[in-house]
């Protein structure tokens, strides 16, 4: 089972991650639409806080509701937005860790997965 919460426009208070305690949470972090163009640098940091509140292995990082509103002459902009996004995903290392098992930090990283 998975939830998707939009993130990106609402910024959310991340505790609420730590609620799912089997789900996996999809989490919207890029503006769709806004023509606004999101850093990888500020996603990197926004996934780095929600991991402070879910393990790595339940975490998608996905674009907020709406994508389709980018198109047409928006396109190249939208490739810019979907490639920083999925950089950032791919940049945060994420230490297996389970709620309460301090054995676990030993295991060998993962990476946020990306929608």
């Amino acid at each position: 089972d998975a939830v998707s919460i939009e993130d990106a426009w609402c910024r959310n208070d991340l505790s609420l991650l730590g609620l799912f305690k089997k789900t996996k949470v999809i989490l919207g972090a890029m503006h769709v639409s806004s023509s606004q163009m999101e850093t990888v640098e500020e996603i990197r940091a926004r996934l780095t806080e929600a991991l402070e509140h879910i393990d790595a292995d339940r975490l998608i990082v996905a674009p907020d509701c709406g994508l389709a509103l980018l198109d047409g002459d928006h396109r190249p902009k939208l490739n810019l937005k979907l490639a920083n996004m999925c950089k950032a995903a791919t940049c945060v290392p994420c230490a297996v860790r389970k709620r309460g098992a301090e054995d676990a930090a030993d295991e060998s990283p993962k990476k946020v997965r990306s929608s």
